[in-house]
């Protein structure tokens, strides 16, 4: 299956980089409280910084799978 990508947006790696340092080690209280640690929502949350929809179901990609 080849995913249809033309919903895509391009994704911004100085904002996901900046998110990133600024929330290293702190909790962004915009979101839910993953303790302990949780580094998938830490990089899930980069990757929204970084304009990644990961709501958006119509790239042709499954999010649930990810």
């Amino acid at each position: 299956i080849i995913p249809n990508f033309k919903n895509v947006h391009a994704y911004n790696v100085s904002q996901a980089t900046r998110y990133a340092d600024k929330w290293w080690n702190s909790r962004n209280p915009f979101f839910h409280n993953c303790d302990p640690a949780d580094c998938a929502n830490f990089v899930s949350q980069c990757l929204t910084a970084g304009g990644l929809d990961l709501m958006d179901s119509g790239s042709g990609l499954d999010i649930r799978h990810f």
